[in-house]
This record gives structure tokens, sequence and C-alpha cells, in this order.
């Protein structure tokens, strides 16, 4: 059942869709081990008997409770409501793992939502035949009867269970008002009755009236059609309520007969109204209360109830007060005594529950200028407290800061002289809250940036009063690491050193100043390496569950700050595995990092000259830096960065020097981590994140580490490292197979849904490393070559496997590129038409050329006139290899257009289109040949205007040859290249 009061510590995903259960479960299960609640989840153990140890009984119970109520409160609706009847940690959480684990085979996704009546028969046929799939269906019709949990607990338990999926697959299959109309239902059964009363009534004039009940203006006509409707479905002797409602001790059988039937008026009761008067009967379990409650708000006057918009507070309360006395509904709203419970005095509790709906609803709707206020009110008692805390305290603070308009406009102007006399003229001001955020005077000159107010002011004010916080919790320092003012901060520190080590926010774990620089400012680095050099070391330490120290070294990692990082680490080893504020460990930031690795080795010898010239400050060093001489240094180092001489890439080097010993220090404490620390720091997800991202130098230290990880399986789908790097393309990850003896049982492994390593291949993954290969043409060789290296590993049992969908390889492959075959064949005939029409030009031009002989014939031999000279020589031999090499690239562009396979883009394509643009650019040469001949023989002598015309000329020729070019190294490299795995690889185990 539903908790009562809000978790103390909630989570930051909540449950809204299954999509992200995932996300979802992991942060709860996190949240649950550190509050020691996770053994009453996983149910390891039996519940004790009450009978047998009554105090380990209570104490399982109150952690069952505090359990529940954490699941209960991050899930959003339909999940919550889902579990409202179930009273086990345990089977809140298998039901909510079950009914998101049916989303995820299509059993709901596939659903139409029943959004409105028309769909009801297809609705209600889908749904039916889902749910006998599941066998749940025997829920739903009732031939399943719930167990007395003092008859059979374990069966009632799963009968709750089975109630509970059963409800969720109905709910979440609703929308629209039809959720309304069933939110309160905690039965499956009188769920699925409900909407079947509700949208098997009449459609004519139906819509019309159910959605026109906002107000007390059309209650007679919606009464009268609304009776009559349920009239028609027998509903209305339970509306009208003539007979006393029977009791479940003196007739079961009629009690659960009255309870459908009220369920089903209750529900269209509700479907039928709208607004504030759907609202007004929320809580309400009686059809025959509500229908009565609605008649009795209706049938007031609105012009007795509603308050003028310029009434303030005062006269608002003094006005409403007076009215509800009038209409006896003060005792309500006073409630000297606590509200009778149902299963005390049902009448008294029926009776109670019309005048508290009513005097909710006239107290929301008396000014539309109090009803946000008011949204969370569950009773009219709550409502009238909640406006009155509001408005009094509003009121007082309202008018205390007034006075401090004028302090605050001097501060953030940066006029001291101005806002000492204030303080002189108002003592305390210094020190008071000034401002609605509940800032005070150096709060404000900090955020303001003026640092010559903030020594007055921390000059002036005694240590305890620089404690205090804003509204978000932030001290003053805390507000200097906000905005990265290096001198703030070392002045405060000076005069107060303990807020080094004191949080600020309003967040469960809360951060220290030096954790808040580099969280909440990615331009707050120098702050924070001052912060670290004064913080004291153990309030980074991983003690009493404070999230400080991972949250540090995550964000170093972040920002590239690995040796402030490393050092954290050399004191407090056990951080590795460590969760942070966002529930993410350091190994985990790490393998999230995108760092191409390289060595020092790897640079030429000037750059590595460098390399070891370049000092980036460690740690030690910050202290030994004059503040100003470190705010000058940070100025120039972006144009020190910038030269055009590799500094910058050899300085980056360094850095990802110090990123390698960050990694190979992890790796030292991981080998001495428990497979639970393992599991709870987040390691196999770290894998398969940088397993992904192709980062071989994370994958292959932390193997090296720990070889047995490789055996590791990713959650909910079950695939390996390996798998997971076919799918993601990371051949440098893949090759790393073969240093281990496990690789045939390796390959052998399937996912979830039965797909082995050959039907990764088959797959497409948008994420994958496409974004390096130019084309669709390339993307489908790549598939293609990685499919059939992939299968030429795999043992021949496995080429023919089939998946959960009954598809090989073969077929999947077929099936997952069918999209991708249409955009590379578009791809291949928009490069070979842009490649054909200069081939054309070309060859026409050049023809034309050939047969017009330059200079003329000789009349009596007929021979060209410069048959002898050298350069009309050279002139007719470019022009024939011209006219044979754009002939052969047009040809061959010619033969490619013609119908393609899936096989052809693996060797037959890309070996058509290389020799295409090969001859077409070999082509290119004779032609610029040819054309500075011509030139030459017909201005003969005048190379002054011969040369200017051939370097204009040339340009553009050179830029479309340059762009084929780049074209044509692409296919050569992608289709001559070695095979994609080296297998040559010296075994680690």
């Amino acid at each position: 059942m539903a908790p009562k009061s809000a978790p103390t510590a909630p989570v930051n995903t909540i449950l809204w869709d299954p999509n992200n259960y995932f996300d979802w479960s992991l942060q709860v299960k996190t949240r649950l081990t550190n509050q020691q609640l996770w053994d009453i989840v996983e149910g390891t153990n039996e519940p004790p008997k009450a009978e047998n140890d009554e105090a380990a009984f209570k104490a399982w119970s109150e952690k069952n409770a505090m359990a529940l109520q954490l699941i209960w409160y991050s899930c959003g609706w339909p999940f919550n409501s889902a579990i409202g009847k179930i009273t086990s940690a345990k089977n809140a959480w298998d039901t909510l793992a079950a009914i998101c684990a049916l989303y995820k085979t299509s059993f709901i996704a596939s659903f139409k939502r029943l959004e409105d009546i028309d769909n009801y028969m297809d609705w209600s046929i889908q749904v039916k035949t889902k749910l006998t799939d599941r066998q749940l269906w025997v829920i739903v019709e009732g031939t399943d009867e719930l167990l007395k949990a003092e008859t059979d607990e374990v069966a009632s338990q799963a009968w709750s269970e089975k109630n509970a999926m059963a409800l969720g697959v109905i709910r979440y299959s609703c929308g629209g008002r039809l959720c309304w109309a069933i939110e309160m239902i905690t039965s499956a059964k009188i769920a699925w009755h409900t909407l079947a009363a509700i949208c098997k009534l009449p459609i004519s004039s139906y819509k019309d009236v159910f959605k026109n009940l906002e107000d007390a203006d059309n209650y007679l006509d919606w009464s009268l059609q609304v009776k009559t409707k349920l009239a028609d479905q027998q509903l209305w002797d339970i509306v009208e309520g003539n007979d006393e409602a029977p009791k479940a001790e003196s007739d079961e059988a009629a009690f659960k007969a009255w309870s459908e039937k009220n369920a089903m008026a209750l529900g269209v009761i509700r479907y039928s109204g709208e607004g504030p008067l759907q609202w007004a009967i929320w809580k309400i379990t009686s059809a025959k209360i509500a229908w009565d409650t609605l008649a009795a708000i209706c049938t007031l006057p609105k012009s007795s109830f509603i308050v003028p918009e310029e009434y303030d507070y005062v006269a608002w309360s003094v006005r409403m007060k007076a009215y509800l006395k009038a209409c006896d509904l003060w005792d309500i709203v006073e409630a000297a005594t606590q509200p009778p419970k149902p299963e005390d005095d049902e009448i008294a509790f029926n009776a109670w529950s019309k005048k508290d709906a009513i005097a909710l609803y006239l107290i929301r709707e008396s000014s539309s200028a109090f009803y946000s206020s008011l949204f969370p009110a569950g009773t009219a008692q709550n409502a009238w407290d909640i406006l009155a805390k509001f408005y009094n305290s509003e009121g007082r603070e309202n008018s205390e800061l007034r006075k401090y308009v004028l302090f605050k406009q001097y501060l953030r102007d940066g006029n001291w002289a101005a806002a000492n006399q204030f303080i002189t003229s108002n003592p305390g001001a210094e020190c008071a809250i000034i401002s609605n955020t509940r800032s005070t005077a150096l709060h404000i000159a900090i955020i303001a940036g003026h640092l010559h107010i903030v020594k007055e002011l921390v000059n002036m004010l005694p240590t305890d009063k620089l404690r205090m916080t804003d509204k978000d919790g932030n001290t003053v320092l805390g507000c200097c690491a906000l905005v990265g003012n290096t001198e703030m901060a070392k002045c405060i520190v000076e005069k107060c050193p303990m807020l080094l080590s004191i949080g600020s926010g309003n967040k469960f774990d809360k951060l220290i100043p030096v954790v808040m620089a580099l969280t909440c400012n990615s331009n707050s680095i120098a702050t924070a390496r001052y912060l670290y050099s004064v913080t004291p070391p153990g309030s980074l330490s991983p003690g009493k569950g404070s999230v400080n120290g991972a949250t540090f070294v995550t964000r170093c990692i972040y920002s590239k700050n690995f040796d402030m990082a490393l050092d954290v680490l050399e004191k407090f080893p056990t951080l590795v595995t460590a969760l942070d504020i966002e529930k993410e460990s350091p190994v985990l930031a790490l393998a999230s990092m995108s760092f191409p690795y390289t060595s020092e080795n790897q640079l030429i010898s000037w750059k590595r000259w460098i390399y070891n010239c370049i000092h980036i400050p460690g740690v030690d060093d910050i202290n030994q830096i004059p503040l100003s001489i470190q705010k000058l240094e940070k100025g120039k180092s972006t144009q020190v960065r910038n030269i055009r001489l590799g500094i910058r890439q050899t300085y980056d080097y360094e850095s990802k020097h110090q990123y390698r010993k960050l990694l190979l220090r992890m790796c030292q404490e991981l080998q001495c981590s428990s497979d639970k620390q393992l599991e709870k720091g987040l390691v196999y997800e770290a894998i398969f994140k940088a397993t992904k991202k192709g980062m071989v130098e994370f994958v292959t230290a932390i193997w090296s580490a720990c070889p047995e990880l490789v055996s590791a399986e990713e959650e909910f789908t079950w695939r390996n490292p390996f798998m997971c790097a076919v799918l993601y393309r990371q051949h440098e990850i893949f090759r790393l197979l073969y240093c281990f003896s496990l690789k045939d049982s390796i390959l052998a492994a399937t996912d979830y849904e039965g797909n082995n390593i050959l039907h990764m291949a088959a797959m497409t993954e948008p994420s994958a490393r496409r974004n390096t290969i130019p084309g669709a043409a390339f993307h489908m060789q790549r598939d293609l070559q990685w499919f059939k290296e992939v299968k030429s590993i795999v043992s021949p049992s496995l080429i023919e496997a089939e998946n959960d969908d009954g598809f090989t390889p073969q077929d999947l492959f077929v099936e997952n590129h069918k999209g991708l075959v249409d955009q590379a064949k578009n791809w291949i005939k928009e490069t070979t038409s842009s490649c054909t029409v200069p081939a054309i030009l070309i060859v026409i031009i050049m023809f034309a050329a050939a047969i017009t002989v330059r200079g003329g014939n000789n009349q009596n031999t007929s021979l060209p006139m410069f048959l002898k000279d050298k350069v009309f020589m050279l002139f007719m031999l470019s022009n024939a290899l011209f006219l044979v090499s754009a002939t052969t690239s047009l040809l061959v562009f010619h033969t490619i257009t013609s119908r393609n396979l899936e096989e052809d883009f693996l060797i037959s394509l890309p070996h058509k289109m290389i020799i295409g643009l090969s001859s077409l650019i070999f082509s290119i040469a004779p032609m610029m040949v040819n054309f500075c001949t011509s030139l030459s023989i017909i201005l003969d002598g005048n190379l002054w205007v011969v040369i200017p015309i051939i370097c204009l000329v040339t340009g553009p020729v050179i830029l479309f040859a340059w762009k084929q070019v780049h074209l044509l190294l692409a296919m050569v490299a992608s289709t001559y290249r070695p095979r994609i795995f080296d297998r040559n690889v010296k075994p680690w185990m």
C-alpha cells in the first residue's frame, strides 16, 4: 500500500516510462543499498514471524516499510498506482520489473491506447488476448480469487503481484480521462468492469454531456442525462442509496457485488467531471457520496463564496470563515477532533468526506489567486493551514526585506561608502538576511564580483556569521566556488578556514566548496586548485557516506585535471569504486572520456624535446605561485598553447601521460576489490562504455589487471564486451579476443534474445563508428567486411543459428540493411552522375580536338603543317591518352548504374568505382597538356599571354581533381586494406 510520508532520500530518476527502467532501477538499488535496505528487496531470507521473534519481525517491518516507501515515491503514474495494494517491498520491486519486461517484449508497447470510448472494442480484445497469454486474465475474470493473508500468506502475495501486473497493464494502456476514472481502483477486475461500464454506454450525446460538467451552470442537464445512463446500466441503485451497503463479515458475496457496482458508478461520475469539480470528489470512494457532494456544490450560489480579487488574505479569511460557519462546514476546517475512519464508522466517515470535499472546493474556488498554492492539499483543514502559513510568513518577510532595497543596490553597484553608511545607520545589516533568496550582504557582494566590499565585510563580520547560508544552502565560500573567484576565496579562508569542510546546497548530499568549484563552474579551475591545496584531506574521504571525495575525482577527470584526481586516489584508494552525487564512479567517469592515447615515443625528435621541457603544475606547486601570477599565467596560457609549432599538441601528450598514470593507479586498486565492490563501483558498466567508445587503452589496462572481467555480461542484454565491440564496430577492442585462451567460449555466447556474435555483426547501431566513413556505400562495405570477418572465425554451428525471433545471422543482416542498401545505391548513383558529366564533356571536346588539325594541312602532301614540330606531336599524344582514359571512365561509370546486389558493395562496386575515378583523374593530366600545347601552337612566342591563361584555367581543374583524389584514396584504403582484425597477438591467459 502507498506510504504516508515522503522518503528522506529521493532518487534523481523517476520511473515514468518503462524505457527508463534501467536507469531508475540502478539508482534505486544504489540508494537502497546505501541505506542497508536492499536485503529486504532482494529477499534472500524469509521474513521473520511475529509469533517466533517479535523484535526481529518489528525491525523487518520497519525496513520493509522504508524500502517500499522509497520505491513508491520514486515511481510516477501509473506505476505507483500499480503497486498501491502491495505491502511487500520485494513484491513491489518484482512487479515493476515484470511490468517493464512486458513492455520491453512489445507486450504493452504494441497496444493502441484507450484514449476514448470509440476504440474500446479493439482495445479490449487486444488487452484480453495479451493478458490471457501471460496467465493474467484469471485475475480480471475473477476465477482466481484473493486469499486472505492469514489463510495462505504465500498465495495472497502471489495474487497481489499478479493483480498489480494486470492492473498496471490496464492502466498503462489507457489514456486521457479514462485513466482518471480508474485512478483510485486497486483491483484489476473492478478496473476492467468500470471501463466496460463507461465505454458500453450509448454514445449518442454521451461525449457532449461528459465533457461539459465544468461548473454549476449545466448541472441540471448533466445530472438528468448521467442518471439516465446509470439507470440503463443498472447502477443507479448504488447512487440512490436506498439500501445500506452490505457488510463483508455478514455476506461477503453481496459485499463484493456491491463494491464492484459502486466502483463502476463512481468511475462513470469521475469520468464526467472536469476541472475543479473533478478534484472535488478526488478522495471520495462512494458513488453516492460523490453524487451528493456534486449536487451540494452545484446548488450553492457562486456570488456568496467568490471573493473579489482585490481582497487581501485577512479580508478573505474573515469572509470565508463566516461563510463556512453559515454552511455548517467550519467544524471540518477547524478540525478540533480527528476525522472518523471508515473501518470504525462508515456512515460518519461518508458524512465527513462529503462536508470536507465541499469545504475544500469552496476554499479553492473562492479566489483563483490562491488556487495554485492549494493543489497539494488533501483536506480542507490542510488547505486552510497552508494559506495561513504562506501569507502570514510572506507578509512578515516582505516588510522586513523592504528596508534593505537600497542596501542591496549599493552592494551590487560596488558603492562601499554608501553601503558602509547604511550599516552604520542600521546596526546588524551586515549580517542580516536582505533578499528573498535569504542571502546576506556578503553573498550579494560575492555574486556581484566586488572584491573590495568582500574584504571589508569579511573583516567586519564575526566568524560565526560567515557560516550563514542562503536559500539554496550555499555558504559564502560556496558562492566563491560558484563564481570562480580565487582572491575572494582566499580572503574568506584566512578568516574562517572551517568553511572548507562545510557542505553547501539543499540536496541530500551536500558538496564542500572545492567540489562545487569543479562541479558548478567549468571556468573555476584555478579556484578549485587553490581550494584543494588548503582543504583538509579528511574532507574528501569516502567515510560516513560522503560523496565529496568521489564527486571531486569524477569532476577532476571530466575537466582533465588528472594530477589532482591521482593525488586524492593516492590518499583514499577506495574512492575508485565510490559513487559521486550523480551515482557515477571515478572509473566510470574515466571510461566516459574520449581521450585517444599517444605515447611519448611516437613524437618526432623536436616535439619530444618540447615534451620533456613542459611542466604542468601539480597540486604541490600551487601554494608556491602567487595568485597574481597565477591569474597572469592563466591569461597567457591560451596564447602559448595556440602557437603553430605543435606545442599545444605536445602539451596534450603530457596530459595524456597523466591520464595513463591515473588509469594504472585505478587498476591497482581494482585488483584488490571484491566482486561486490566492482559491481557497486560500476566497473562492469565502465568496461562496456569504454568498449562501445573504442577506448582500447582503458579496456586493455582493466583486463590486464583483472582478466576475469573479460567474461562480464551487460545487464539486461547479457552481452559480453566482444559482442558489444562487434555491434559498435570497434576492431581494436575485438582484436584483444586473441589474447585470451577462452576465445571459443566467448564467441559462442548469446544475449537475452538468443543472438550470437555473428548476429551482432549483422545488426546496425546508429551510434557506431560511421562518422569516420564517408558515404553510405562505405558504410555498407564496412558492415559486409565485419560480417565476413566474424563469420570466418566462428564455428559453423553459429552461422546458421537462429535467434529467438527465428532469424539466422544472414537473414538478420539482410533485414537490418535494407535501408542502408538503398542509401548506398543512391550514393553510388549520385557519385557516378557527378563524374559522368565531366567525362562526357572531356570525350566530346577531345574528339573534336583530335579531328581538328592545328595550323591546317600542306596543300601538296595533305599532311599537317606542324607534323615535324615536337609540340604538335605532344599535342596529338596527349589527345589520344586523354580520349582513351576519359572514354574508359565513362564506360565504367555506365556499368555501375546497372542493378546491384548487397554483395557487390564488398568488392565489385568499389573496384569499378576505383577504376572509373582513376581513369577520370588520369585523363586530367593529358587534358591540361593538350590545352597547353594547343595554346603554345596558336600563340607562338607570346608566353606573356600563354602562361597567365594556363594558370587561370588550371585552378578549377586541380580543385576538382583534388576532391576526387580524396574519394579515390578512401576507396582504395577501404577495399584493399589488410584484414580488420590483427590475429598476431600474444595471449594473456
